[in-house]
């Protein structure tokens, strides 16, 4: 199992020693931010 993999999520934010879950969060936002994006992209143009 990967480290931390047992309490993953935003209802155990320590569960990444703290850096980690930020980062998790930022990259789902990224995410999230292409596929709109992406969305935009192809309903405006």
């Amino acid at each position: 199992m990967p480290y931390g993999y047992p309490c993953c999520g935003p209802v155990y934010p320590g569960c990444y020693g703290g850096g980690g879950f930020y980062f998790a969060l930022v990259v789902v936002l990224l995410i999230l931010l292409f596929l709109f994006g992406g969305w935009w992209y192809y309903t405006n143009c």
